[in-house]
């Protein structure tokens, strides 16, 4: 239930950053993106908020939309931020 609340839509952004990250502002805290490409060959790094705002402005992915302008938030969680927020989960 914990994590369950920490980690929905409404409460992810200002939890994470306050447990995880209590000096950072939401525009301090950068995610790093994959392409859908097969082997991810492309990166690119934006604040968590926006990511959340793009993700939620336009949640379909279509099948014409090219997999190298495709962005996901894959894997990259290895630092002690996240750490701090996935020890949560049970």
């Amino acid at each position: 239930r914990l994590f369950r609340n920490i980690t929905s839509i409404e409460n992810l952004l200002d939890n994470f950053i306050t447990t995880t990250t209590p000096n950072t502002t939401k525009d301090q805290f950068q995610i790093v993106l994959s392409s859908s490409n097969s082997f991810s060959h492309h990166r690119r790094t934006l604040p968590l908020h926006k990511y959340l705002q793009q993700l939620f402005q336009n949640p379909e992915t279509f099948p014409d939309q090219l997999s190298n302008e495709t962005w996901y938030f894959f894997g990259e969680t290895y630092s002690l931020e996240w750490r701090a927020l996935l020890r949560n989960y049970q």
